[in-house]
């Protein structure tokens, strides 16, 4: 009754709640400096803030006079800020794609001069575009990232917001106590600061995971104070919000017409807004009222539309609940062809986002499957029983053929309910130990899971990549979730050190020896100052075999690295090279050349020999190109014959390609190792780093 009274209230006002808000933003416009200086950038930016989830495109036009007057100044925190206000204007108008690319540039900036406060911000806003591409894995790294420096920094806002939008994705993944603990880690900060919008968000999310777990009253408790908050804060988009989570409850309950009439009431509202993202989901829930009561016209005119925008906007969670819904629509009305279709297309989906295996729903499909068909092979025994009676009974004496089958189905039915029962129990048995064993792979995966989070996080972020190196692509991927492959690249004066390292191994065992090889490098570098590729190598070698070898016991370790160490002078153009095992390709004028590389693995000189690693020299010219690459590539089997694709091939390809951009050759490779594969798995880890100088 509460929530009908509050969607009344707020409709009347609503007319006045958008003037009280223009009135605010009128005087925050007012108060805009005139002066050509960073107060008059920080004030736009400041009004562009305060529009751009409203207005986007209204926000533009600050951001764009702040931005232009940040170059005339050469204020580089006012652009970096500049480009978090085009990120989230982007972002406010559903364009993921484009609000990555303007985060990552604002974190481009802020790193030139170390704002550690708009490089979380940034992290975080990443984690919210990748978010809405359904990237869950990516999006809560970069939630992590951005809370951990903000939470050195005791940035309360950021922080919260991190906190919140980590609960998001354990929410959209199922695990709704970890959820609830990072929506309660947000709500503190908000109190903290007096938040109020803040507080409404995470008193509408704990709403959401108690209705999750069935406590409908409590769910309802926390939404109406969050309703009573975003009503206060005369917030239309955060109120449409919290009167559609209402509204759903209410569609779980099986009150259809009621919850029919109230997303209908949010979707006008939503409409007003202008926010594509949530106008999708109030549609989803109306496509469900519909075909809840069997009006599957309607329901099929809301599902196209949710389909449609969708896919405008990449919000794969959306389309992903879209199929469900047209699943049961067509399942219900009898069209199984398109509803195997659906099925097929979210089964697809959801693998793709939330990249999970399909094992326990195979088990017990497969478990079904068994059962009914033991129980059609006792019916068929007991048909044949029959039949044998008959015959029996007309081919001999009456009296002694019916006892013989009385006998003979007491037998059976005997035998065969004895192999049910015993069949039954090692049934049992069966999947208990399936679903132990499938409980402890998952808490396996999600540990690994995490671990690709913290090994991710070691390695140099896109952005700063991109700003020592403009022209680069890189080939990562993973026989399995962590890899034994790193790159390593950092720079030092007008020097580019990088590396692409090839641990022995993969999976677990190589990602730990890359963890160690990632920190003897950094040593090396930035402590220790060698940037003399020989004498790097050198250091990794001796510090693997101090390392892994500190006792007798251990000699018999033969794990190690493979890997070349480049050092490019940025001004002059020198290359310098040293290898262990992994060569090195330059392409410069349509011819290739190839740096062999010394056959000493690094960590095979258990003996302290006096081994040596070469330099090699070379000057570059612009335009020429730089591969440094694991094994894995050249190692994979497939083709026709399913033989290794090889150095020789893979040389051919990469001249055959080097007169293209960076990034086309980086996705021509993929391609060509994904065709090449076919069917057949991956055999390693596969890493390629190509730069053009």
């Amino acid at each position: 009754m509460h929530s009908r009274i509050s969607l009344f209230l707020f409709f009347l006002l609503s007319p006045l709640l958008c003037f009280s808000q223009q009135k605010m933003l009128d005087s925050l416009i007012q108060a805009v400096p005139s002066s050509l200086d960073t107060a008059r950038v920080e004030g736009l930016i400041k009004v562009s803030r305060e529009m751009v989830s409203n207005d986007p495109k209204g926000a533009l036009k600050y951001i764009d006079q702040a931005f232009e007057l940040s170059r005339k100044l050469n204020y580089t925190k006012g652009e970096a800020t500049c480009n978090l206000g085009y990120g989230l204007a982007a972002y406010f108008s559903d364009n993921y794609t484009l609000a990555e690319k303007y985060f990552l540039e604002a974190i481009t900036q802020a790193e030139k001069i170390h704002n550690l406060k708009i490089q979380s911000r940034a992290y975080v806003n990443l984690g919210l575009a990748n978010d809405g591409l359904g990237n869950y894995e990516k999006a809560i790294a970069y939630y992590f990232k951005g809370g951990s420096i903000a939470e050195k920094l005791n940035d309360e806002s950021t922080l919260a917001r991190a906190n919140n939008n980590i609960g998001n994705v354990y929410r959209s993944e199922g695990k709704f106590d970890l959820a609830e603990e990072y929506y309660k880690r947000a709500m503190k900060s908000h109190i903290q600061m007096g938040d109020k919008s803040g507080i409404a968000s995470a008193l509408n999310n704990i709403g959401l995971i108690f209705k999750k777990k069935g406590m409908i009253d409590s769910c309802l408790k926390y939404y109406q104070k969050a309703l009573n908050l975003r009503m206060e804060l005369e917030d239309k988009k955060g109120t449409a919000l919290v009167l559609n989570n209402i509204a759903g409850v209410f569609l779980e309950r099986g009150k259809y017409e009621e919850a029919l009439s109230r997303f209908l009431g949010v979707a006008k509202l939503c409409n007003e807004v202008g926010d594509k993202y949530l106008q999708g989901l109030v549609y989803n829930n109306i496509a469900e009222s519909y075909l809840n009561l069997k009006d599957y016209k309607s329901s099929l005119i809301y599902l196209d539309s949710v389909s449609d925008l969708s896919e405008k906007i990449g919000a794969k969670e959306m389309l992903k609940e879209a199929y469900r819904r047209y699943y049961h629509l067509y399942k219900t009305t009898g069209d199984f062809a398109k509803a195997l279709k659906y099925d097929e297309k979210y089964s697809v989906l959801k693998d793709t986002i939330y990249n999970a295996n399909n094992q326990k729903a195979i088990l017990e499909m497969q478990s079904r499957y068994e059962s009914e068909r033991k129980e059609s092979a006792i019916k068929l025994g007991q048909k044949n029983s029959e039949l044998e009676t008959a015959r029996l009974k007309h081919e001999g004496t009456w009296v002694t053929s019916l006892i013989v089958a009385i006998l003979l189905f007491l037998v059976l039915t005997g035998l065969v309910y004895n192999r049910s029962i015993v069949k039954k129990k090692a049934n049992r048995e069966l999947e208990n130990q399936n679903d132990l064993i499938q409980a402890q792979k998952e808490e396996i995966t999600n540990s690994i899971a995490y671990a690709l989070n913290i090994q991710q996080s070691m390695l140099p972020s896109d952005a700063s990549v991109s700003t020592m190196l403009p022209e680069h692509f890189i080939l990562h991927k993973p026989k399995d979730i962590v890899s034994g492959d790193f790159y390593f690249i950092e720079k030092t004066d007008n020097h580019v050190i990088f590396s692409a390292v090839d641990c022995t191994g993969h999976g677990v065992p190589g990602a730990l020896l890359s963890f160690l090889g990632m920190d003897i490098l950094q040593d090396a570098v930035h402590r220790k100052h060698i940037t003399k590729p020989s004498e790097v190598l050198l250091q990794l070698d001796k510090e693997i075999n101090l390392r892994l070898r500190k006792n007798t016991e251990a000699d018999n370790v033969r794990d190690g690295m493979d890997l070349a160490i480049c050092n490019l002078n940025l001004k002059t153009l020198e290359l310098q090279v040293a290898a262990a095992f992994n060569p090195v390709y330059i392409i410069s004028d349509g011819l290739l050349e190839e740096i062999k590389p010394d056959k000493h693995a690094i960590g095979s000189n258990r003996e302290n020999a006096d081994i040596r690693f070469t330099d090699h020299i070379r000057t570059l010219k612009k335009g020429d190109c730089i591969y440094v690459l694991s094994d894995g590539y050249a190692d994979q089997f497939g083709g026709m014959l399913g033989k290794k694709f090889k150095y020789k091939p893979l040389k051919e390809l990469l001249l055959s390609i080097s007169g293209k951009t960076m990034e086309e050759q980086g996705r021509i490779l993929e391609e060509t190792h994904v065709k090449w594969k076919g069917e057949m798995f991956q055999v390693d880890d596969i890493l390629i780093l190509g730069i053009r100088v």
